[in-house]
């Protein structure tokens, strides 16, 4: 069990939200897109975030100048400079088999791979499940 506490999650989690996790790796197959997970990513040292999964391993993910997030399987790398002015791209990441691209769903509040890059899967602690407080919101997080 997790508490919350801060407001990247934002309408979909609050601070003071109490979660069951499921603990990784043992878990890590039902991991898919829009999963919610706890993770200690590097930039975070000994402390414990919450984010959703928005890229797979092996997805290309595209950030365009809105910080809007574009996922494709087939969508060809751009050069060095990060930048393709025709498409308004800001940055460009293909995720390598053990990484995932994690987000807060309050961007305004969340520091995330949007600025910090891709999160290896080593770094993924569980899977969140269930939401037991507040008791009026008690039930099943879609996974």
């Amino acid at each position: 069990m997790v508490v919350l506490s801060g407001d990247s999650m934002s309408p979909s989690l609050l601070h003071g939200d109490i979660l069951v996790t499921l603990k990784l790796p043992h878990f890590e197959k039902i991991i898919q897109r829009d999963s919610i997970v706890i993770c200690t990513p590097i930039w975070i040292e000994n402390k414990y975030i919450i984010k959703r999964i928005t890229g797979l391993p092996l997805e290309n993910v595209i950030l365009d100048r809105y910080d809007q997030v574009i996922l494709s399987a087939s969508y060809p790398q751009p050069d060095s400079s990060d930048i393709n002015e025709d498409l308004d791209l800001k940055k460009h990441w293909h995720l390598n088999e053990e990484e995932y691209f994690i987000m807060g769903d309050n961007s305004s509040m969340s520091t995330d791979s949007r600025s910090k890059g891709p999160i290896n899967k080593k770094y993924l602690k569980g899977v969140v499940v269930y939401r037991i407080w507040p008791l009026n919101k008690l039930g099943t997080i879609k996974n």
